[in-house]
């Protein structure tokens, strides 16, 4: 049964990335393949595996173990692309607004990344007041984003506006502080209201995805 489970979270994974890749590339995309990795992210790969592998008491030959140790990779490599894919395809939308300078093969580049974390934190403000504000505050009391070399913020707004508001200013560039690499995309959800969402993609990563400045301002946006 246990490693019944384990073969259907394998599958999972894979026909996740699978349906992502197909969409990235109707949008422009690229997906590049286990050769194109990293030897370091290759070599990560191949020790998870390792780790994970388990034979049992029963003896098996050369190609058995080939063979089991080949879906333990595959299962860490589909996992660690369905992550960065589903980030990836949330934002395809967005980049269709003129507001926002990335493209769909910029993203792609995450896929090359050492190291990478993704999270979606909503805002909770009452009364009206500013979600941007809100989590700006919490960000501030709490240290709660990874300190990677570089992220991606997806700013997502219930309202839709050319620029952005001094609460917004400044919770980006927060996101932003330390870092070597940042990059901002704008989204909007009228069902938010006041709130926003912040999503991000944190890594690691030898070159950057774009030229822009890390400080963002609302000219820089136009």
């Amino acid at each position: 049964m246990a490693t019944l489970d384990r073969w259907n979270i394998s599958l999972y994974y894979k026909v996740r990335a699978l349906k992502n890749f197909s969409v990235i590339r109707e949008h422009g995309g690229f997906i590049p393949t286990i050769r194109q990795l990293s030897k370091l992210k290759k070599a990560e790969l191949v020790k998870l595996a390792k780790d994970s592998v388990w034979f049992g008491s029963v003896p098996l030959n050369k190609i058995k173990r080939k063979k089991r140790f080949r879906i333990e990779f595959l299962e860490h490599y589909y996992e660690r692309m369905t992550v960065i894919s589903d980030f990836i395809v949330q934002a395809i939308r967005a980049l269709k607004d003129a507001r926002n300078y990335m493209r769909v093969e910029q993203l792609c580049e995450l896929s090359h990344s050492e190291l990478f974390c993704t999270e979606e934190i909503m805002s909770y403000a009452s009364n009206g007041k500013s979600g941007a504000k809100y989590l700006y505050e919490l960000f501030t009391s709490y240290d709660m984003i990874p300190k990677m070399d570089g992220i991606v913020v997806r700013l997502v707004t219930g309202t839709e506006h050319e620029v952005l508001t001094e609460d917004e200013i400044l919770l980006c560039n927060l996101l932003a502080e330390g870092r070597k690499y940042g990059d901002l995309i704008l989204d909007y959800d009228p069902a938010l209201g006041n709130q926003v969402v912040i999503s991000y993609a944190a890594y690691n990563s030898n070159n950057p995805f774009t030229t822009v400045p890390l400080k963002w301002t609302n000219r820089s946006l136009n």
